[in-house]
Parts: C-alpha cells; sequence; structure tokens
C-alpha cells in the first residue's frame, strides 16, 4: 500500500494490478493532485480486510502518539488513528512539566517551547502562595504544534498514520481486535484506545 502511494503521486498515468489474499484490484489512468488521494483511499479500503496490524492506537494526543512511536521502534506493524486532520486545536493549559519531559523519551525542539517557567503562582480568594526555583519547573506548549510533533515522530519512527477517520466500534474477532471507522475496517493484535474523555474503546 505505502508504495502504491508513492507511485500515485510521481505518475501522472497509472495502472496497478494488485493480488493480495485472491483479490484484484486494476486501478487505470490515474491522474496526480486531488484524485490520487481519493484513488488512495479506495484503494485502502479495498484491501483493508487483508490487513493484520501489530497494533493500532486511537489518538495522536501524548500519550497515543509516544505510544505508537514506541511499539513502531520495535519493528511492529503500527497505525496511527486521529479522527481530526493535524494540526488541530486542543483545549489546553499548555504547561508541561520537567517530569513530564523527561518520560517522553525525546528531545522538545526549542521552537515548540513558548516560555519556560521557574517558578509558580498560586492565589485563592485574598490568599496566595508563591514558590520561585533556579531550576526549570514546566515549559509552556501550544497543544497543536506539539500533538503534531509527536505524531509525526510516531511515523518517522515507522507508524502510520491517517487523519480525519473516526472509530465508529472495537470488537474483538476470533483472533483480532476489529475496529471499524468511517474509512473501513482494520485488523490488529493489539488495541491502545487513547481517544480521551469520550473514548469509543471504554465504552
Amino acid at each position: 500500500m505505502r508504495i502504491g502511494y508513492c507511485v500515485i503521486n510521481r505518475c501522472l498515468k497509472l495502472r496497478i494490478r494488485l493480488k493480495l489474499t485472491g483479490k484484484i484490484a486494476i486501478i487505470r489512468t490515474v491522474n496526480c493532485g486531488d484524485a490520487s488521494t481519493n484513488i488512495y483511499l479506495y484503494f485502502r479500503v479495498c484491501f483493508i480486510d487483508c490487513i493484520m496490524y501489530d497494533a493500532i492506537v486511537i489518538g495522536t494526543g501524548p500519550a497515543g502518539s509516544t505510544a505508537a512511536r514506541h511499539i513502531a521502534s520495535a519493528g511492529l506493524a503500527t497505525l496511527l488513528i486521529e479522527k481530526e486532520k493535524l494540526p488541530r486545536v486542543k483545549t489546553c493549559g499548555g504547561a508541561l512539566s520537567e517530569y513530564a519531559l523527561s518520560n517522553l523519551g525525546l528531545k522538545l525542539p526549542n521552537s515548540l517551547i513558548e516560555r519556560e517557567c521557574f517558578g509558580a503562582r498560586i492565589r485563592y480568594g485574598t490568599c496566595s502562595l508563591e514558590s520561585e526555583t533556579r531550576e526549570r519547573l514546566s515549559v509552556m506548549i501550544s497543544r497543536d504544534r506539539f500533538d503534531h510533533h509527536l505524531a509525526n515522530c510516531a511515523v518517522d519512527a515507522g507508524a502510520e498514520l491517517i487523519e480525519g477517520v473516526r472509530v465508529i466500534s472495537t470488537h474483538t474477532g476470533e483472533d483480532c481486535v476489529v475496529v471499524e471507522t468511517t474509512e473501513g475496517t482494520f485488523r490488529s493484535k493489539v488495541v491502545i484506545g487513547a481517544d480521551g474523555v469520550n473514548s469509543v474503546c471504554a465504552k
């Protein structure tokens, strides 16, 4: 699938005949541009029942993308699904502690750091508590750029990312976990639900 996608983007016209577990698809006169994306989606849906991933991760928040990156780094076939198009707006205070940074397992580019924090002030009514240190306590980031960066790191590690795809349901099959989405059906040995408070997996 990945090879077919690359070729479609580079050629003006293309005829593909692929056979996979008894299924045959023929694509004729494929034009570059917007049409290439449509053909790629058709190609994926046509063959999705034949694909078995080692792991499917739902959600490209910090937890989901980090999990996908570690799994893909181990050489396992990993699919990362995001319902929105990245980068996407995410409501969040934006503070990332040094402890959280240390658990990411990667160095955060300076371009993503908007402010460094060396202290904190907490107010409640007329009461106020202030603390200041020499060591950095946290950094301020924008979740849209931060999450996009983590998702790209997962892709660089070998994970496959699909965006703008909503998960409809998940259920166990005979020998796998089946994930039904708006783009088709995906199968995996393991599914990690990192899709937030309104998680489809949790239901």
